[in-house]
């Protein structure tokens, strides 16, 4: 407290930052500061949102913490379509996805040394941001070679790939967003609960595998050169194989 009895507090530190509106007025302020563009007198009204769970609360409490911070960026974003896979960007779950995919080298082939990695985009547009971040030049192309493009994988794709091999092609068929759903079902226990299971390198592996398998049957079904239904068609291969 600044002053005993009075409601003011000093913030030593802050940890655990989320914007929930205001990426565009961050973006340009980044930009402006990149340029050299004097932000002496930029001044920006913003709303802090500090999260404080009852101790007594009957749920996980990071739980608890994911589910306030979703309800949150869906009601402060109501100019933008909000999809369900966005909200749940920020769970722990898809953060440890995250951080595997960045540390987990992909097996060479013939004892050579390992070259690139698949990039988990746990948020929209986050690879071409990352690109972005770099300079033009050597940067951006080591980047792209570490990170190769034909190796992003989305959220939603990696939902409908894991959804198809455990045997719901109708579901992966649906769409992105059905199979998001259904995806988070039924991986709650990575999730939705601390004291339940820990999403390991094993389990990043596995879902990885899943979409190997739906990309190289993707690629014997584009070969066939059929008139349509292609997604249902590698939906219900894969399942089948499986």
């Amino acid at each position: 407290p600044v002053k005993d009895g009075v409601n003011q507090f000093k913030i030593k530190g802050l940890s655990g930052w989320q914007i929930v509106n205001g990426g565009q007025t961050t973006a340009s302020i980044h930009k402006a500061y990149k340029e050299g563009i004097t932000l002496k007198d930029v001044y920006v009204q913003a709303k802090l949102t500090i999260l404080q769970v009852d101790e007594f609360v009957n749920k996980d409490q990071h739980q608890h913490e994911d589910e306030m911070i979703s309800r949150i960026s869906q009601y402060a974003n109501t100019q933008n379509k909000i999809n369900k896979s966005d909200l749940l960007a920020n769970t722990r779950f898809m953060s440890d996805l995250e951080k595997f995919s960045r540390s987990t080298w992909i097996p060479a082939i013939d004892g050579r040394r390992s070259e690139s990695k698949w990039y988990f985009e746990r948020a929209r547009g986050q690879y071409m941001v990352d690109i972005n971040r770099r300079k033009r030049g050597k940067e951006q192309t080591n980047f792209k070679k570490q990170y190769p493009k034909g190796k992003v994988l989305t959220k939603v794709d990696m939902a409908k790939y894991f959804m198809s091999w455990e045997g719901y092609p109708h579901v992966s068929s649906k769409g992105g967003e059905e199979a998001f759903k259904k995806f988070m079902d039924l991986n709650k226990s990575f999730w939705s609960n601390s004291s339940l299971d820990k999403i390991t390198v094993t389990v990043y592996k596995k879902l990885i595998a899943r979409a190997i398998i739906n990309l190289r049957v993707k690629e014997i079904v584009d070969e066939m050169k059929l008139r349509g239904y292609k997604a249902n068609v590698l939906y219900y291969t894969v399942a089948m194989m499986h």
